[in-house]
């Protein structure tokens, strides 16, 4: 467990040294390839879900005052080796009268699974209905990788690689920068870490 820990500070490190110095010499990393919508939740369904999960409304503690739409984004990022490849992440972002922006950045960091096919940015993901629930449905744009060796990636995952997560996870922000300025979402300048 102190090992998991340790490890999972580094790799959050390495995200904000990285993002601190801001840089990649590489101008298509980042660089949106899909983007496909995989479900929409209005903010009812969100509570309706909750209230199904004892002591889970308890926990978020109000409402939700978002409707959430979640997208699977592919973008073109770096492999741990160097050389360019694809990945995929989840974006949820929130929406609706009673939520309106500009909203925070949640990246969120998943934990390793042997489950190749294993995404965010699908619905029936416990932990990506968690986040919706916790954070997206209460005005947070929750940026989610899959990582290398996951989702829409065709390459192994580099198992506690923590520059290539780094790596990975900052093109995914760049890839959902670029998804949220299309669809004319407006941040607010905070970014949160989370995993």
């Amino acid at each position: 467990m102190i090992l998991k820990r340790a490890l999972y500070s580094i790799a959050l490190a390495a995200i904000t040294t990285v993002l601190v110095a801001c840089g990649s010499d590489d101008p298509s990393r980042g660089t949106v390839v899909a983007v496909t919508e995989t479900v929409a939740f209005p903010a009812a369904e969100v509570d309706a879900t909750v209230a199904k999960m004892p002591g889970l409304d308890q926990l978020i503690g109000a409402p939700s005052s978002c409707d959430v739409a979640i997208e699977k984004v592919v973008y073109d990022t770096i492999g741990p080796k160097g050389g360019s490849t694809k990945a995929s992440a989840g974006l949820m972002i929130p929406s609706g009268d009673n939520c309106p922006g500009p909203y925070p950045v949640l990246l969120y960091h998943h934990g390793t699974t042997v489950y190749q096919a294993f995404t965010m940015s699908n619905p029936t993901n416990g932990e990506a209905g968690l986040l919706l629930a916790f954070f997206a449905a209460h005005g947070y744009v929750v940026v989610m990788p899959d990582y290398l060796g996951y989702g829409e990636s065709t390459t192994y995952h580099p198992y506690l690689n923590a520059e290539n997560t780094a790596a990975v996870s900052i093109d995914a922000l760049r890839a959902a920068r670029t998804t949220l300025t299309k669809k004319s979402v407006a941040t607010n300048g905070k970014l949160f870490l989370a995993g």
